[in-house]
Protein backbone atom coordinates (compact mmCIF):
# COMPACT_ATOMS: atom_id res chain seq x y z
CA UNK A 1 0.00 0.00 0.00
CA UNK A 2 1.09 3.48 -0.96
CA UNK A 3 2.02 6.23 1.78
CA UNK A 4 -0.24 9.33 1.04
CA UNK A 5 1.62 12.31 1.37
CA UNK A 6 -0.01 15.21 3.86
CA UNK A 7 0.68 18.63 4.58
CA UNK A 8 -0.05 20.67 8.30
CA UNK A 9 -1.81 23.61 7.24
CA UNK A 10 -2.44 25.19 11.07
CA UNK A 11 -5.53 24.89 13.16
CA UNK A 12 -5.87 21.40 13.49
CA UNK A 13 -6.47 21.05 9.90
CA UNK A 14 -4.13 18.62 7.41
CA UNK A 15 -4.43 18.77 3.39
CA UNK A 16 -3.81 15.09 2.39
CA UNK A 17 -4.85 12.73 -0.82
CA UNK A 18 -6.87 9.59 -1.48
CA UNK A 19 -5.91 6.61 -3.15
CA UNK A 20 -7.92 7.73 -5.83
CA UNK A 21 -5.81 10.54 -6.52
CA UNK A 22 -8.59 13.25 -4.68
CA UNK A 23 -7.43 16.28 -2.26
CA UNK A 24 -9.25 15.98 1.06
CA UNK A 25 -9.26 18.60 4.08
CA UNK A 26 -8.89 16.24 7.60
CA UNK A 27 -9.06 17.61 11.29
CA UNK A 28 -6.21 16.39 13.36
CA UNK A 29 -7.80 15.72 16.20
CA UNK A 30 -10.43 13.47 14.84
CA UNK A 31 -8.59 9.70 15.32
CA UNK A 32 -11.75 7.75 13.58
CA UNK A 33 -11.00 8.51 9.70
CA UNK A 34 -8.73 11.04 9.18
CA UNK A 35 -5.42 8.72 11.05
CA UNK A 36 -6.02 6.03 7.95
CA UNK A 37 -6.45 8.55 4.80
CA UNK A 38 -3.22 10.71 5.98
CA UNK A 39 -1.19 7.93 5.84
CA UNK A 40 -2.69 5.15 3.60
CA UNK A 41 -4.73 7.48 1.33
CA UNK A 42 -7.99 4.74 2.28
CA UNK A 43 -11.25 4.41 4.27
CA UNK A 44 -13.33 1.07 4.17
CA UNK A 45 -11.94 -0.57 0.89
CA UNK A 46 -14.44 -2.93 0.63
CA UNK A 47 -17.06 -0.70 0.70
CA UNK A 48 -15.40 1.59 -2.04
CA UNK A 49 -14.49 -1.08 -4.56
CA UNK A 50 -18.39 -1.94 -4.16
CA UNK A 51 -19.72 2.09 -5.00
CA UNK A 52 -17.18 1.98 -8.08
CA UNK A 53 -18.96 -1.25 -9.51
CA UNK A 54 -22.60 0.30 -9.09
CA UNK A 55 -22.54 3.70 -9.86
CA UNK A 56 -22.02 5.02 -12.92
CA UNK A 57 -21.61 8.26 -14.87
CA UNK A 58 -24.98 10.40 -15.13
CA UNK A 59 -26.39 8.83 -12.35
CA UNK A 60 -28.28 10.91 -9.57
CA UNK A 61 -26.84 10.34 -6.16
CA UNK A 62 -28.16 10.67 -2.66
CA UNK A 63 -25.55 10.97 0.42
CA UNK A 64 -26.30 10.97 4.19
CA UNK A 65 -23.84 11.29 6.50
CA UNK A 66 -20.65 12.43 4.33
CA UNK A 67 -18.52 13.16 6.76
CA UNK A 68 -14.77 14.25 5.66
CA UNK A 69 -16.20 13.61 1.94
CA UNK A 70 -13.92 10.44 1.33
CA UNK A 71 -17.12 8.84 -0.31
CA UNK A 72 -18.56 12.12 -1.87
CA UNK A 73 -14.92 12.77 -3.44
CA UNK A 74 -14.93 9.42 -5.04
CA UNK A 75 -18.77 9.29 -5.95
CA UNK A 76 -18.60 12.45 -8.15
CA UNK A 77 -15.21 11.17 -9.73
CA UNK A 78 -17.97 8.24 -10.77
CA UNK A 79 -21.02 10.04 -11.98
CA UNK A 80 -19.17 12.80 -13.97
CA UNK A 81 -20.22 16.00 -14.80
CA UNK A 82 -23.48 14.51 -16.33
CA UNK A 83 -24.49 13.44 -12.91
CA UNK A 84 -25.75 14.96 -9.73
CA UNK A 85 -25.23 14.40 -6.10
CA UNK A 86 -26.85 16.38 -3.24
CA UNK A 87 -24.51 15.30 0.06
CA UNK A 88 -26.05 15.73 3.61
CA UNK A 89 -23.39 16.91 6.76
CA UNK A 90 -25.09 18.22 10.25
CA UNK A 91 -21.84 18.48 12.35
CA UNK A 92 -20.24 22.44 10.87
CA UNK A 93 -16.58 21.91 11.49
CA UNK A 94 -16.91 18.81 9.23
CA UNK A 95 -18.93 20.28 6.75
CA UNK A 96 -16.13 23.14 6.35
CA UNK A 97 -13.65 21.06 5.28
CA UNK A 98 -16.06 18.51 3.50
CA UNK A 99 -17.11 21.92 1.23
CA UNK A 100 -13.22 22.99 0.97
CA UNK A 101 -12.35 19.54 -0.14
CA UNK A 102 -14.69 19.43 -3.13
CA UNK A 103 -13.92 23.06 -4.25
CA UNK A 104 -10.55 22.12 -4.20
CA UNK A 105 -11.35 19.30 -6.42
CA UNK A 106 -13.69 21.41 -8.82
CA UNK A 107 -16.80 19.08 -8.12
CA UNK A 108 -19.06 21.84 -7.10
CA UNK A 109 -20.31 21.68 -10.85
CA UNK A 110 -21.87 18.46 -9.45
CA UNK A 111 -21.85 18.17 -6.20
CA UNK A 112 -24.64 20.33 -4.04
CA UNK A 113 -23.46 19.66 -0.37
CA UNK A 114 -26.01 20.55 2.32
CA UNK A 115 -25.06 21.13 6.39
CA UNK A 116 -28.45 19.57 7.95
CA UNK A 117 -29.58 16.05 9.33
CA UNK A 118 -31.48 13.77 8.14
CA UNK A 119 -34.38 11.99 9.02
CA UNK A 120 -38.15 11.44 9.20
CA UNK A 121 -39.33 14.89 10.08
CA UNK A 122 -37.99 19.10 9.57
CA UNK A 123 -37.65 21.11 11.87
CA UNK A 124 -34.33 21.23 14.63
CA UNK A 125 -33.07 18.06 16.82
CA UNK A 126 -30.32 18.19 19.26
CA UNK A 127 -26.71 16.80 17.60
CA UNK A 128 -24.24 15.32 19.25
CA UNK A 129 -20.68 15.64 17.88
CA UNK A 130 -17.21 14.12 19.02
CA UNK A 131 -13.95 15.54 18.69
CA UNK A 132 -11.61 12.84 18.50
CA UNK A 133 -13.99 10.04 17.05
CA UNK A 134 -16.42 12.47 14.70
CA UNK A 135 -17.27 9.50 12.59
CA UNK A 136 -19.45 9.00 15.31
CA UNK A 137 -21.48 12.19 15.67
CA UNK A 138 -25.00 11.13 15.71
CA UNK A 139 -28.95 12.30 16.88
CA UNK A 140 -28.68 9.92 19.73
CA UNK A 141 -26.78 11.10 22.99
CA UNK A 142 -24.09 9.01 24.32
CA UNK A 143 -23.22 7.16 27.75
CA UNK A 144 -21.06 9.70 29.76
CA UNK A 145 -19.12 6.82 30.91
CA UNK A 146 -18.71 6.05 27.14
CA UNK A 147 -17.63 9.25 26.54
CA UNK A 148 -14.96 9.41 29.36
CA UNK A 149 -13.58 5.68 28.75
CA UNK A 150 -12.40 7.08 25.04
CA UNK A 151 -11.24 10.02 26.49
CA UNK A 152 -13.39 12.11 23.80
CA UNK A 153 -15.19 15.36 24.35
CA UNK A 154 -19.05 15.63 23.01
CA UNK A 155 -20.54 19.21 22.00
CA UNK A 156 -24.32 19.12 21.91
CA UNK A 157 -26.24 21.71 19.55
CA UNK A 158 -29.69 21.99 17.77
CA UNK A 159 -29.38 21.08 14.18
CA UNK A 160 -31.47 21.88 10.91
CA UNK A 161 -33.44 18.02 9.95
CA UNK A 162 -35.09 17.27 7.30
CA UNK A 163 -36.45 14.65 5.70
CA UNK A 164 -35.74 13.42 1.86
CA UNK A 165 -39.34 13.38 0.85
CA UNK A 166 -39.32 17.32 1.95
CA UNK A 167 -36.11 18.15 0.82
CA UNK A 168 -36.85 16.79 -2.74
CA UNK A 169 -40.60 17.88 -2.85
CA UNK A 170 -40.15 20.29 -5.51
CA UNK A 171 -38.23 18.51 -7.68
CA UNK A 172 -38.62 15.16 -7.20
CA UNK A 173 -37.38 12.78 -9.76
CA UNK A 174 -35.64 9.17 -9.42
CA UNK A 175 -32.34 8.83 -7.79
CA UNK A 176 -29.72 5.89 -8.87
CA UNK A 177 -27.72 5.82 -5.14
CA UNK A 178 -27.83 6.50 -1.40
CA UNK A 179 -25.32 6.11 0.59
CA UNK A 180 -26.63 5.94 4.33
CA UNK A 181 -24.11 6.44 7.08
CA UNK A 182 -26.11 8.26 9.86
CA UNK A 183 -25.10 6.14 13.03
CA UNK A 184 -28.51 4.86 13.69
CA UNK A 185 -30.49 7.89 11.99
CA UNK A 186 -30.85 5.16 8.61
CA UNK A 187 -34.35 3.74 9.48
CA UNK A 188 -35.95 7.31 10.06
CA UNK A 189 -33.97 8.22 6.57
CA UNK A 190 -36.18 5.65 5.14
CA UNK A 191 -39.56 6.36 6.94
CA UNK A 192 -39.28 9.77 5.49
CA UNK A 193 -37.90 9.14 2.04
CA UNK A 194 -41.10 7.19 0.64
CA UNK A 195 -42.28 9.39 -1.95
CA UNK A 196 -38.52 9.04 -3.68
CA UNK A 197 -38.34 5.20 -2.77
CA UNK A 198 -41.70 5.01 -5.20
CA UNK A 199 -40.26 7.14 -7.63
CA UNK A 200 -36.70 5.46 -7.82
CA UNK A 201 -37.44 1.98 -9.29
CA UNK A 202 -34.07 0.86 -10.20
CA UNK A 203 -32.70 2.68 -6.64
CA UNK A 204 -29.19 0.91 -5.29
CA UNK A 205 -28.55 1.46 -1.50
CA UNK A 206 -25.76 1.32 1.01
CA UNK A 207 -26.03 1.73 4.05
CA UNK A 208 -24.77 0.73 7.64
CA UNK A 209 -26.77 -1.03 10.00
CA UNK A 210 -26.21 -1.44 13.11
CA UNK A 211 -28.90 -2.76 15.71
CA UNK A 212 -28.01 -0.59 18.71
CA UNK A 213 -27.53 2.58 17.16
CA UNK A 214 -30.79 2.16 15.29
CA UNK A 215 -32.74 1.04 18.56
CA UNK A 216 -31.35 4.40 20.28
CA UNK A 217 -33.59 6.00 17.36
CA UNK A 218 -36.31 4.30 17.90
CA UNK A 219 -36.13 2.20 14.84
CA UNK A 220 -36.81 -2.17 15.51
CA UNK A 221 -33.86 -2.91 12.95
CA UNK A 222 -35.48 -6.03 11.58
CA UNK A 223 -38.86 -4.08 10.64
CA UNK A 224 -36.23 -1.71 8.75
CA UNK A 225 -34.61 -4.80 6.99
CA UNK A 226 -38.21 -6.70 5.97
CA UNK A 227 -39.25 -3.12 5.06
CA UNK A 228 -36.98 -3.26 2.36
CA UNK A 229 -37.86 -6.63 1.68
CA UNK A 230 -41.58 -5.74 1.00
CA UNK A 231 -40.35 -3.06 -1.36
CA UNK A 232 -38.96 -5.02 -3.53
CA UNK A 233 -35.11 -4.42 -2.18
CA UNK A 234 -32.49 -8.48 -2.35
CA UNK A 235 -30.45 -7.68 0.78
CA UNK A 236 -26.21 -8.07 0.84
CA UNK A 237 -24.13 -8.04 3.81
CA UNK A 238 -20.77 -6.32 2.07
CA UNK A 239 -17.78 -8.27 2.97
CA UNK A 240 -14.52 -7.33 2.57
CA UNK A 241 -14.33 -10.73 0.52
CA UNK A 242 -17.58 -9.45 -1.68
CA UNK A 243 -21.27 -10.06 -1.49
CA UNK A 244 -23.60 -12.35 0.23
CA UNK A 245 -27.15 -12.62 -0.27
CA UNK A 246 -28.98 -12.13 3.43
CA UNK A 247 -32.60 -12.00 4.35
CA UNK A 248 -33.56 -9.95 7.70
CA UNK A 249 -33.38 -13.20 10.00
CA UNK A 250 -29.99 -13.73 8.60
CA UNK A 251 -29.12 -10.63 10.55
CA UNK A 252 -30.41 -11.52 13.65
CA UNK A 253 -27.70 -11.01 16.47
CA UNK A 254 -25.70 -8.43 14.04
CA UNK A 255 -23.57 -6.59 15.80
CA UNK A 256 -22.86 -4.06 13.31
CA UNK A 257 -22.16 -4.34 9.13
CA UNK A 258 -23.05 -2.20 6.25
CA UNK A 259 -25.59 -3.54 3.99
CA UNK A 260 -26.03 -3.20 -0.54
CA UNK A 261 -29.29 -3.37 -1.49
CA UNK A 262 -30.94 -3.08 -5.40
CA UNK A 263 -34.38 -3.58 -6.54
CA UNK A 264 -35.05 -7.50 -7.61
CA UNK A 265 -34.79 -7.74 -11.42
Amino acid sequence: MSISKSVYLGDFTCLSKTDRGHKIYLDTRDISLAPHIMLDGVWETWIAELVEKVVLPGMRVVEVGANVGYFTLLLAGRIGPNGSIDTFEANPSVYKNLYRSLAINGFLDRVRPHCMAVADRCGTVPFHTRLHYQGSSSLHAFDPAEVEGSLDEVKSFDATVTSLDAFFEKSLQPIDFIKMDAEGAEGLIVSGMQQLLACSPNLKIVMEYSPIQLAALGTNPQELLEELVSLKFDLFKINPSGLERVSPKDLLGEVHCEIYAERSR
